[in-house]
């Protein structure tokens, strides 16, 4: 396929999956970046539209996972790029959108959680619940160390190395903070642990979903809060002493009904994960890029499913 052809299916493959409005408002965020922060694009060449090839030169790569020679190939037709420069010119674009995705993702207001709240069909002893959080581990190259089972960045839930995410979303699935990346070995509810002020200086009055990683957290930690079901093998007298049901019948009918509302916490990961293709955890797209531009790629991601969230209702 000529690389003019090949380069314009990836520009609408790209702005079909991001929308249009949000394409432009990530293009307009990036010109202003370029000419406010002193970030420069490296180009023997500078057309007028040079920002906007740069836009799209990184969402082709984080969103479609294309390698940087296919990249340069693509773009031929455009723009004479070499390895070093697109490489560059992609960690510049990241750090512009990073911090246009932290403008997209606020805690809110107790308002916003209620009215948001009312969009799941919560049951009675539920009702308090405003938020919903899970992890989810994003798979990286495997190097040196990292190969090792007993490796800080070795992830058992998927079997190679990764780091972990943590998002905190809300009724309509909109995130309303994310942690990360940190090593795969931290246990959710340890994390929580480690997290507890967060918790306990933002959310006192509510309830937050997650799964049966976090029940070991209500042992120390009951407002917010946190409604997270035992495991399989859990003994009655952990349940009641944890707060989480009076009997066993209990027990299986809240475990039910926290199965039945849990898609709204795992919502934002697929939508990410289908977006940005480097992040879907796939054998060929692990990250090979430094750890820290994982990160500025992750909190973009959660910026686009946000804004899509808020200027298309038909997301929630």
């Amino acid at each position: 396929m000529p690389a003019l052809t090949v380069f314009a299916q990836w520009r609408r493959d790209i702005i079909a999956e991001l929308h249009k409005r949000v394409y432009d408002d990530m293009l307009l965020y990036l010109q202003r970046f370029l000419r406010t922060s002193g970030h420069r694009l490296w180009c023997q060449q500078r057309p007028d539209n040079l920002a906007e090839l740069m836009l799209l030169a990184a969402c082709a790569h984080d969103m479609l996972a294309k390698s940087y020679n296919a990249i340069i190939e693509a773009f031929s037709g455009q723009i004479r790029l070499f390895p070093r420069a697109v490489q560059h010119n992609v960690r510049v674009v990241r750090s512009a959108m990073s911090q246009w995705a932290k403008s997209m993702i606020s805690l809110g207001t107790r308002r916003e959680w209620d009215r948001d709240a009312r969009l799941r069909d919560l049951p009675e002893w539920m009702a308090a619940v405003r938020f919903w959080i899970d992890s989810s581990d994003i798979r990286i190259e495997k190097r040196g160390r990292r190969r090792e089972g007993s490796s800080a960045e070795w992830s058992g839930k998927i079997g190679a190395p990764a780091l972990r995410f943590m998002l905190l979303s809300d009724g309509r699935s909109r995130i309303r903070k994310m942690w990360g990346g940190y090593s795969p070995k931290e246990y959710d509810s340890n994390w929580v642990q480690i997290e507890r002020q967060f918790f306990e200086d933002n959310l006192k009055g509510t309830g937050v979903v997650g799964d049966c990683h976090f029940f070991a957290a209500r042992e120390f930690m009951r407002d917010p809060d946190l409604i997270a079901p035992p495991g399989d093998n859990v003994g009655i007298d952990l349940i009641r002493n944890r707060g989480f049901a009076r009997n066993m019948a209990e027990a299986e009918k809240r475990k039910a009904d926290v199965s039945c509302v849990r898609s709204t916490a795992e919502a934002p990961y697929s939508k990410i994960k289908r977006i940005f293709k480097m992040l879907d955890g796939g054998p060929y797209h692990a990250w090979r890029e430094k750890m820290s531009e994982l990160d500025k790629c992750f909190t973009w991601a959660c910026g686009v499913v946000n804004m899509q969230i808020a200027t298309e209702p038909e997301f929630v």
